[in-house]
């Protein structure tokens, strides 16, 4: 089984709808999926609307860290974090992979078989466009080998490579995820804790997920 994993918050107003069907149009041919959605600290009704999507394959969880604030990304990550953390532990012993997509990218349908198509954990490659140009997108997650952040200017390489931490969407063995605990670096903390255990992180480029410039906040 792969569990799809995605972080909510306020998003009523946010293209809701579209973006659940979006996550729930994921198809595999290779695994069994359910849908695992974390609410976080929301004050809207995003949970009750997520809700109703639940089935034996969705499951909606409510995560609340009780952080409060938006100026400064330190706390926005402190609170995902928590949230992130919270829904790892609802993972099953019986699950096989763990895939986070940020709930407001837009990806293949086939963006899990694509993903299990590398060394595992691996990540997919997020872009934006912007004035008709395609730009990098995760610009604080991503870090090469050296810990150099990539920037929206960053080359796709032709096939994948190593990093020392990715964000985005990106999938990895149930059993390195259930149960972490992050810190105030949210994804990147987690990819430490995987690069001091050993564990090589991998991107494969040829994956391109898009975020909607409609849904982007600037940080």
């Amino acid at each position: 089984m792969t569990v799809l994993m995605s972080l909510w918050r306020s998003d009523m107003e946010r293209q809701i709808k579209k973006r659940a069907d979006h996550l729930l149009s994921k198809t595999s041919v290779k695994d069994n999926i359910r849908w695992l959605w974390a609410v976080g600290d929301s004050n809207d009704s995003t949970e009750q609307f997520l809700l109703s999507y639940s089935n034996p394959v969705v499951t909606v969880v409510r995560c609340d860290s009780g952080v409060t604030g938006d100026g400064e990304n330190t706390i926005r990550r402190r609170r995902s974090a928590f949230t992130a953390s919270q829904m790892f532990t609802h993972l099953r012993e019986d699950d096989d992979y763990a895939c986070l997509h940020e709930s407001d990218l837009c990806s293949p349908v086939d963006v899990i078989d694509q993903l299990f198509d590398n060394p595992l954990p691996c990540a997919a490659w997020p872009v934006i466009q912007f004035h008709d140009r395609t730009q990098f997108y995760d610009i604080w997650a991503y870090r090469s080998l050296q810990g150099q952040l990539f920037h929206s200017d960053t080359t796709a390489p032709t096939g994948r490579f190593q990093v020392s931490s990715f964000g985005s969407c990106w999938m990895a063995p149930a059993q390195l995820v259930k149960d972490r605990m992050l810190d105030d670096e949210a994804v990147v903390g987690l990819c430490k804790q995987w690069v001091k255990e050993g564990i090589k992180l991998w991107v494969n480029p040829t994956i391109v997920i898009h975020q909607p410039v409609d849904l982007w906040e600037p940080r």
